[in-house]
C-alpha cells in the first residue's frame, strides 16, 4: 500500500478515535491508559546463571525495550529506564549477575547499553560502541575475575574485546581480515583453553588465544552462512560444537572445528537455524534445541544423530488461534537437569515456556506490552458497540468490544494475515460486519494485497 494512503488512513482513524472515545472518568485533562494485546517480537533472551533460585530472565523486544520477569516468566515488567532505542537484538548476562547486577542490551542502530542494578537502569556506552546494530553479546565464563567479554557490531563489521568489564574496548575484527562478524561463541573452558568460534560472512573462525589471531575453520561446511553457534559444556573433552546455517541445516564437529559433518536426520526444513541451545548436562543427556525464525524448532536427544520437531499445542489468546510458530531466541534453565526448563521468544507472540524439556508449551506475556501495532480502526458506533481493532507487525489483528480492555485474536487459520499495515471500517459496520486489512507479507501466501471480513473477522477472504 502507498506511504501517502497509508499516512492518509492512520490520520483518519486516529481522528475518528478521538472523535468517538468517550471522556475520562475524573474531570479535567484527558488521561491515557496503557493496554492493547500482551506479548510482542522477542529477539533476544537472557537467562540469570541463578535461575533456579532468583527466577529472573530478562527479554528484548523490538520496539518495546527490555522487560524483566522475578518469577519464572509468569508476569513481567518493564526494564527500560535510560534505554533510549527501544529495539534491542542481542542481550548478554554476566556469570556473576547474582553479585553485579550486570546485563548488556544491544540496539539495533544505537550500540550498546550497560545495566548494573538488573535492568532497573541503563546507560549508553561511549565511543565506540554508542551506535551501530549490536549482533551478538558474549562474556567470558570467568568474566568476575577475566573481566572478559566481546561483542560483534554488524554495521561496521567490527569484533570488540574488554578486558576490563566493559570499560574500554579494542576491535580485534582486522585479525580475522574484511568480513562481517554474526554469532560469537566461548568455550565453557575458556580460562583455560582461550578458545572462542565466530561465524562471520566467510564462514567460522576460531581462536585460540582470546581473539589476537584467527584461522578459518571451514572443511565439511556446504555454506559460509552461519547464523548460530555453540559449544557442548563438556567440551575440553568431547570437543563439540554446533553451527546452524541459513540454509543448509545444522553442522557439528566433534574435534574442535577441524571438521564439520551435516546433522539434519529429521530436521527439516534444513534453514534459518537462528538459535541453538544445549543442555547443561549434555555429557548425559545429549539434549540440544534449535529454533528458526521461520520454522519454530527441533529438539535432538542424542546429540544431534536425529531430531523431532516441537509443537507449539496452545491457542493465541482464546480464539483457537494457533500461535505464530517464529523462534527468534532461546534460553535454557541452568538447572535444566532437574527442572527441564525452556524459553523461546517469539515474533508476535512474546514468550513461551516449557517445563517438561519442550513437550508442551504455556504463553509467558503477563506484563509484557510489545506488540508492534501498525493500525488502528474504530466502530462508527463505538459509544454503542465499545469495538475497536489493531493490527500488528506479527500476529495479526486482534479485536476488542469493551473499549480496549480485553483483546481477541481475528486471524482466521486459514487466513493469516501476518504484517497487517492498514485497516478500514465500513459507516455501516452495525449492519454489514465489513472491515478490510491492508498487507504487507502476503497473507500467509507470499502475495501482497487487501482482504476484506464481513463477519467482523471471524473470516477472511
Amino acid at each position: 500500500m502507498p506511504t501517502a494512503i497509508r499516512k492518509a488512513l492512520a490520520v483518519a482513524i486516529c481522528l475518528a478515535m478521538l472523535a468517538a472515545w468517550p471522556a475520562p472518568a475524573r474531570a479535567g485533562d484527558r488521561v491515557w491508559t496503557r493496554g492493547g494485546p500482551e506479548g510482542g517480537a522477542v529477539d533476544a533472551l537472557a537467562i540469570s546463571p541463578n535461575f533456579a533460585v532468583d527466577q529472573t530472565l530478562f527479554a528484548g523486544t523490538n520496539g518495546g525495550g527490555v522487560f524483566k520477569t522475578t518469577d519464572g516468566g509468569a508476569t513481567w515488567v518493564e526494564a527500560r529506564n535510560g534505554l533510549t532505542n527501544l529495539t534491542v537484538y542481542a542481550l548478554g548476562i554476566s556469570p556473576a549477575f547474582a553479585s553485579d547486577g550486570l546485563i548488556l542490551a544491544g540496539t539495533n542502530y544505537s550500540g550498546l547499553f550497560r545495566s548494573t542494578d538488573g535492568g532497573g537502569s541503563w546507560a549508553q556506552l561511549p565511543s565506540p560502541l554508542n551506535s551501530g546494530e549490536i549482533r551478538a553479546i558474549a562474556f567470558s565464563p570467568a568474566f568476575a575475575t577475566d573481566r572478559t567479554l566481546y561483542v560483534s557490531r554488524g554495521s561496521t563489521d567490527a569484533l570488540f574485546r574488554s578486558t576490563d568489564g566493559g570499560a574500554t574496548w579494542t576491535d580485534i575484527r582486522a585479525n580475522i581480515g574484511s568480513v562481517s562478524v554474526g554469532a560469537v561463541a566461548l568455550s565453557p573452558a575458556f580460562a583455560s583453553d582461550n578458545t572462542l568460534i565466530a561465524a562471520t560472512s566467510a564462514g567460522i573462525y576460531k581462536s585460540t588465544n582470546r581473539g589476537n589471531s584467527w584461522a578459518a575453520i571451514n572443511s565439511g561446511l556446504t555454506t559460509t552462512d552461519i547464523r548460530s553457534l555453540a559449544f557442548s559444556p563438556a567440551y575440553a573433552t568431547d570437543q563439540t560444537m554446533f553451527a546452524g546455517t541459513g540454509s543448509s541445516g545444522i553442522f557439528r564437529s566433534t574435534n574442535g572445528g577441524a571438521s564439520w559433518t551435516a546433522i539434519n536426520n529429521g530436521h527439516t526444513p534444513q534453514k534459518d537455524v537462528g538459535s541453538i541451545v544445549v543442555s547443561p548436562n549434555f555429557a548425559a543427556d545429549r539434549t540440544l534445541f534449535t529454533g528458526c525464525p521461520s520454522w519454530q524448532g527441533f529438539k535432538s536427544t542424542n546429540g544431534g544423530d536425529s531430531w523431532t520437531m516441537y509443537q507449539f499445542n496452545i491457542d493465541w489468546l482464546d480464539e483457537g488461534n494457533r500461535i505464530n510458530p517464529d523462534v527468534w531466541a532461546m534460553a535454557i534453565s541452568p538447572a535444566y537437569a532437574s527442572d527441564q526448563t525452556l524459553f523461546v521468544g517469539t515474533f508476535g507472540t512474546g514468550v513461551l515456556k516449557s517445563t517438561d524439556g519442550g513437550a508442551t508449551w504455556s504463553i509467558m506475556r503477563r506484563g509484557m506490552m510489545a506488540q508492534r501495532m501498525t493500525a488502528l480502526a474504530v466502530s462508527p458506533n463505538f459509544a454503542a458497540d465499545r469495538t475497536v481493532y489493531s493490527a500488528s507487525g506479527g500476529p495479526g489483528i486482534f479485536a476488542s468490544t469493551d473499549g480496549g480492555l480485553t483483546w481477541h485474536n481475528r486471524n482466521a487459520q486459514t487466513f493469516s494475515l501476518l504484517d497487517t499495515y492498514a485497516l478500514a471500517i465500513s459507516p455501516n459496520f452495525a449492519s454489514d460486519r465489513t472491515l478490510f486489512a491492508g498487507n504487507h507479507m502476503g497473507m500467509g501466501s507470499g502475495r501482497n494485497g487487501i482482504a476484506r471480513t464481513t463477519d467482523g473477522g471471524l473470516s477472511w477472504s
